[in-house]
Formats: C-alpha cells, structure tokens, sequence
C-alpha cells in the first residue's frame, strides 16, 4: 500500500471518531482531526482524495503556506472537522479556535523511492 493510501485509511476511521463524539459538532468548537503532511503537494493530493468520500457532512480544509490564507482561514472558522497542512503552517498565528479537541492526529511521513 502507498502512503497515500494509508492516510486515506487512517482518514476513513477518524471519520468514523468525528461522528462518534459525544459533543455535537456545532458545539466542538474547532477540528477533531489534524493531517500533517510533509509537502504542500501531498496535502493538495490527500485533500483532493478525501472530498471524494462524503461521510455525513464532515467538512475538510487543506491549510499551507503560499495558498490564500483568507480563503483558509474562512474555511476553518466556519467550522470543519478535519485539517490537513504542512508542518510550516503557524496555527497559533493564523488560526485561532474557541476550543482545542484535536484528537485524532496522523502524521504522514515521505518516502524517497
């Protein structure tokens, strides 16, 4: 299996872990999920893959450095569950939330074949 495959699986059980919280998610106040990932191109790509799967209106953003920050950060504030970014974005500059539940975290390493 190729690593992005694997995230992708790991996706599928937070997916599962976000539904199951017993705090609603309009109550959560910020992301139950963070995807690290080590390049932008590999966020882009993981991001691209899990708005393929619809799985009870859990919302994505894919955050990094050079993208449209307002955009980003609109997106994240009006609430979304799952963040995938690359480990150069500043989180505590540009986003800020109510609450931290980050509880799911996966960290996808990059392999040079």
């Amino acid at each position: 299996m190729d690593n992005l495959n694997t995230i992708i699986s790991a996706i599928f059980f937070s997916f599962i872990h976000i539904d199951k919280q017993p705090i609603p998610r309009g109550e959560r106040g910020g992301p139950n999920v963070l995807v690290l990932s080590p390049t932008r191109e590999l966020a882009l790509q993981i991001a691209e893959e899990v708005k393929k799967y619809e799985y009870h209106g859990i919302k994505s953003v894919c955050v990094y450095g050079g993208g449209d920050r307002r955009q980003q950060k609109k997106i994240v504030t009006d609430g979304v569950e799952i963040i995938i970014a690359t480990p150069g974005m500043n989180f505590s500059r540009h986003f800020v939330f109510r609450r931290v539940l980050m509880r799911f975290v996966l960290l996808n390493g990059y392999q040079d074949a």
